[in-house]
């Protein structure tokens, strides 16, 4: 459990955040909130003299002007305050939204920033997911302090009232503090626990929903008929939740009730004592309106008071678990707009392309040094991988699945950071990063490649951003990636995916990977890696893709990963991964000679085409 101290740190971390956002909500929150917490004292005084008024009670007699002035600013200040209560909403909604904007944008640079590797852990997901609350109520913690501190300058008037005209209340009211802290605490807490334990779960529930509403998923759900196993296992894990989540409920309105019960007796008691008064003459008719008035408007702010102190204690956590992420994988990232047009991004752009360029005119692009990784809680993925591929140089990545051939290629992207050596541009003195140059010297097909529901133009485009508009460029890269037909059929500006367009158009899984190979071809970049980049094409489009491909791969460095022997033939060099490791590196013709791993591929992969194995199957 955090210190106090800490606990004030972390509200006051938000508060600030809040205050940098946008200033104005906390005014608007303070100060209009404070307004209306006041009008009901104002408002029992002004009611309990008129009714001394009306009795004749205030001067010996009905003063009808004095009653009508009192009438009239009473209901003044109804009318006052529920245009007040209108404008307050209004206010804050709309201060509001700025801040909401801009806690989105830090979540989504805060992500940028994370490590792919950590969201192949699942408590570290669950983590996040907190964190995300916690973003989520930073403008929340502003709001309760101002609407605590406003309470709190409410109920102390009404105190000040009660004092002057019925001290013996007060007793009442600070046991029904009392009473409502404990049971807001208590109920606070419940859902507080509820939800922390609960968070895995609700992200696992909202996967298995989300199977049913993804065209992709369905084909195989109705496929293998697979809808009553998914929905029972959705079933479960929502009635679970929902269990859990109605006994919460039950035991808080269990605790509201109570709160509610004793508010109508303390309530009832007031009424009684002061009746009792009034009838012996020791009190006015007013008074007696005016504090059995203030007396109940206290007790819901009594309950107004614990709600938004347990509301702080238990959303602090949540906050604290924002700022932790936030200090860990916020402070350094940019902001998440503004990243096409900034000169200095520019300027590291061409910083990029040219260390890679000064590295192929070195005579080596990429340098890999004693390279290890592991997942987490799993077995090493990369085991002391050293490895330089050179200038013009085409090299094939083959293995069996879970060799570690995408492993390297996230390493050697910067997608993953390795546990142990580095990754390199050579030719640099002791060598740069190579992070630093992803997305603008480094053309990428994944094989899990995004189908993006834009234009045809920005599905190509975002292979480099800076050229989206050049027509020509855009031209130019699809017309590698062997999808100009799909330009000059649909339009450069043709929509894809209908499921969100009716206008637009579908595409088949051979046209996706056609426009993320062109998405690679981007602007010419000097380094290509390409990641099973025929796999969803029909083997006549395959054999013409590879061939594409190798007169793309002319003069250029690549890296391409693949199972089949087919397309690593088209590589100058082939190197061949088991367990982590490089364990044989050269060409087709001195890999089958080797008679190792390799040469039992390649006999296993030529199985399929020789119709003597076909005739004794």
């Amino acid at each position: 459990m955090a210190s106090l101290r800490q606990k004030l740190g972390t509200v006051f971390w938000a508060v600030k955040t809040t205050f940098l956002m946008n200033p104005v909500f906390l005014i608007v929150s303070f100060t209009m909130g404070t307004a209306l917490q006041l009008w009901q004292p104002v408002q029992a005084v002004y009611l309990g003299r008129a009714v001394n008024i009306f009795n004749g009670i205030s001067g010996g007699g009905i003063n009808t002007g004095e009653l009508i002035t009192t009438l009239i600013i009473l209901c003044g200040i109804r009318a006052f305050a529920w245009i007040w209560w209108s404008l307050y909403t209004v206010a804050e909604a709309a201060s509001r939204m700025p801040i909401n904007i801009k806690t989105d944008e830090k979540i989504i640079c805060m992500t940028q920033n994370i490590p792919i590797k950590n969201f192949d852990d699942s408590d570290f997901c669950g983590r996040y997911q907190f964190a995300r609350d916690g973003f989520d109520r930073i403008p929340r913690i502003g709001s309760q302090i101002c609407g605590f501190t406003g309470a709190v300058i409410g109920f102390t008037a009404s105190i000040i009232v009660i004092l002057k005209t019925a001290v013996y209340i007060f007793p009442l009211i600070a046991v029904s503090l009392v009473i409502s802290c404990i049971l807001n605490m208590k109920s606070e807490k419940a859902r507080y626990n509820f939800q922390r334990e609960t968070t895995n779960a609700n992200r696992f529930s909202g996967y298995l929903a989300g199977l049913f509403c993804s065209k992709q998923n369905a084909k195989e759900i109705r496929a293998y008929t697979m809808r009553p196993f998914l929905y029972d296992r959705w079933s479960a894990v929502r009635g679970g939740i929902r269990t859990d989540s109605f006994a919460l409920e039950r035991r808080a309105n269990n605790l509201f009730s109570g709160f509610h019960l004793f508010t109508a007796a303390s309530n009832f008691v007031v009424l009684a004592v002061l009746i009792v008064l009034a009838g012996k003459g020791l009190t006015a008719i007013g008074s007696v309106i005016t504090i059995w008035k203030l007396t109940e408007n206290m007790l819901w702010d009594v309950r107004n008071i614990a709600s938004q102190y347990a509301g702080l204690y238990y959303d602090n956590e949540k906050i604290a678990r924002a700022k932790e992420f936030w200090d860990a994988y916020g402070r350094k990232q940019t902001a998440a707009r503004g990243e096409k047009t900034s000169p200095g991004n520019r300027t590291a752009d061409a910083a990029a392309n040219a260390a890679v360029n000064a590295a192929a005119n070195a005579g080596t692009v990429i340098d890999l040094r004693n390279v290890s990784f592991a997942y987490k809680g799993g077995k090493d993925a990369l085991k002391d991988v050293t490895l330089s591929i050179k200038k013009g140089e085409s090299v094939a990545l083959v293995g069996e699945n879970g060799s570690g051939k995408s492993t390297l290629v996230k390493v050697i992207l910067g997608l993953y950071a390795p546990d142990s050596g580095g990754v390199y541009l050579a030719g640099t003195g002791d060598g740069a990063p190579l992070k630093a140059s992803i997305g603008k010297a480094v053309g990428v097909a994944f094989q899990d490649y995004q189908e993006y529901p834009f234009t045809l133009r920005e599905n190509i485009g975002f292979g480099y951003i800076d050229e989206m508009d050049n027509d020509e460029k855009i031209r130019a890269a699809a017309e590698k990636g062997e999808a100009l037909y799909l330009v000059e059929r649909h339009g450069i500006d043709k929509i894809v995916k209908k499921a969100l367009d009716e206008n637009g158009v579908d595409l088949s899984g051979g046209e996706w990977q056609r426009l993320a190979l062109s998405r690679a071809n981007m602007n010419d970049k000097p380094l290509l890696i390409f990641d099973e980049p025929a796999a969803k094409l029909d083997p006549l489009a395959e054999l013409n893709q590879f061939s594409h491909i190798q007169e793309m791969l002319k003069d250029r460095t690549a890296i391409l990963i693949s199972h089949r022997i087919g397309f690593a033939r088209l590589a100058k060099r082939i190197l061949v991964m088991k367990d982590g490791r490089i364990i044989e590196d050269g060409t087709h013709g001195e890999l089958s000679a080797l008679r190792g791993e390799y040469k039992r591929m390649l006999d296993e992969q030529a199985q399929w085409y020789d119709l003597a194995w076909e005739a004794k199957a």
